[in-house]
């Protein structure tokens, strides 16, 4: 199971990492991206097996998601938090 994470359009071209985390900070997932000056990115998470199990029995997981832009010798985080529920079927 993934998790598609939207990120804004950047005002240069960028690369980085989307990173997903429990509450505690444990990974569950992460993923690194690259993104064009001006266009919008979604980047794919795949979660870790545990995660997907417990998704998968019907709970709800809060995460902690952040993603780290490198341009150069510049880097920036940001960090949002959110709840992964199960697909509906």
């Amino acid at each position: 199971m993934t998790v598609a994470i939207a990120l804004k359009p950047f005002d240069r071209d960028v690369k980085g990492k989307v990173t997903v985390a429990d509450t505690k900070g444990r990974a569950l997932g992460s993923k690194a991206y690259s993104a064009r000056q001006g266009k919008a990115v979604s980047v794919k998470v795949r979660l870790n097996a545990a995660t997907r199990r417990a998704l998968s029995r019907g709970r709800s997981v809060k995460v902690k998601l952040t993603a780290t832009v490198v341009n150069g010798r510049t880097t920036l985080s940001r960090r949002a938090n959110a709840t992964l529920r199960a697909q509906a079927r």
